[in-house]
């Protein structure tokens, strides 16, 4: 039981250094001074130290005091950090950026502790401490010094992480609330009516399985902005569903199939390559009607390319990772509980021009 207690203020040590920024050489404060700042006991804190003295961190000098010898700077070192997830089954994408995630958090120090929401809870809005189990044991025993999280936390969890100063990154939901960190949607979708525009095209549709908030009202906003521009929303609002996913897009595609030639979309706007694949193969199979498409391709899932003439984005989830995991770094640097939105732009790939 000691050791494990010894651990955690090991770990907490630690912190109290680096966030005190005391340097080589420093002495730090009395065992009654610590044991009060770091919520602990005399032996756990005595086994630490002699721990920390071991790995050369600290050096005990009998009566003088316990002093710094070496301040590790690669990232924020021992830090443990809850990263929760939903359901990655049939998610490729959100199982590739935990992937990435993971991986960033070791080779800065840290120490990834996974947390998986209730499957009986997967339709929910936000997630409470009943829907992820161990969790709120974590935060309350001061297990962890971090969050980050792909779904949305319920209130009583967010103050309970203020209460013990853990700081919480959110990913993926397009939300520009303090503490978020996903795609810069409006500039993707801003800059890809404004490309089709410019080609000629004025009768565009945007498609999406709808797992980030607010891309409807994004799409409307930016092709209201040109009065020759026509929109169509051609939304899926439950994409966990297969069945009824396919369904959706067959009659999708049966409708616009069953119009009058001019008034089909002729461009697509499609945020998902797995999804734009989908509607090429089934319009490839009906062979009268192949509008233009600018689509956001995911680099890490090889997926043929859906032919254009404007280009696409290319987006690699190992950048993304990275730009968020360099925000959480300094997020716990910083010592802080909030952050400004943060937005990733991924690379727009301009189709060569045919010079035959």
């Amino acid at each position: 039981m000691i050791e494990k207690k010894a651990e955690l203020v090991k770990r907490l040590l630690i912190r109290y250094i680096n966030d005190n920024g005391l340097k080589t050489g420093e002495k730090l404060p009395n065992q009654n001074v610590l044991r009060s700042k770091l919520d602990c006991g005399a032996a756990p804190l005595t086994q630490a130290i002699s721990d920390l003295n071991t790995m050369g961190i600290l050096k005990s000098c009998g009566k003088i005091g316990v002093f710094v010898t070496k301040k590790s700077t690669r990232g924020v070192p021992d830090r443990q950090i809850g990263v929760i997830t939903m359901d990655i089954d049939g998610v490729p994408t959100l199982a590739l950026i935990n992937n990435y995630i993971g991986d960033f958090l070791f080779r800065n120090g840290c120490k990834a502790r996974w947390f998986q929401c209730d499957q009986a809870s997967k339709s929910k809005i936000y997630y409470d401490d009943s829907d992820i189990d161990g969790l709120t044991w974590c935060i309350t025993s001061k297990q962890l010094d971090g969050i980050i999280t792909n779904v949305w936390l319920s209130a009583n969890l967010e103050k309970l992480c203020e209460k013990y100063k853990i700081p919480i990154l959110y990913l993926g939901n397009y939300v520009q609330n303090r503490n978020h960190v996903c795609f810069d949607y409006h500039y993707i979708i801003a800059e890809s009516v404004d490309r089709l525009y410019k080609a000629g095209y004025k009768h565009l549709a945007f498609c999406a399985y709808n797992r980030c908030c607010g891309l409807e009202e994004t799409f409307l906003q930016v092709v209201g902005q040109y009065p020759a521009i026509q929109g169509e929303i051609a939304v899926y609002h439950f994409p966990r569903r297969l069945k009824e996913r396919t369904e959706w897009l067959m009659n999708l595609l049966k409708r616009w199939q069953d119009m009058p030639s001019a008034s089909r979309p002729d461009a697509l706007v499609v945020l998902d390559d797995i999804l734009a694949q989908w509607i090429a193969m089934n319009l490839f199979v009906r062979g009268d009607w192949l509008p233009e498409v600018i689509v956001m391709r995911n680099q890490d899932i090889d997926l043929p390319v859906y032919p254009t003439k404007i280009g696409y984005w290319s987006l690699h989830l190992k950048e993304y990772a990275t730009f968020a995991g360099e925000k959480f770094l300094h997020l716990l640097r910083s010592q802080t509980l909030f952050m400004d939105f943060a937005a990733f732009r991924p690379d727009f790939i301009p189709t060569p021009k045919d010079k035959s």
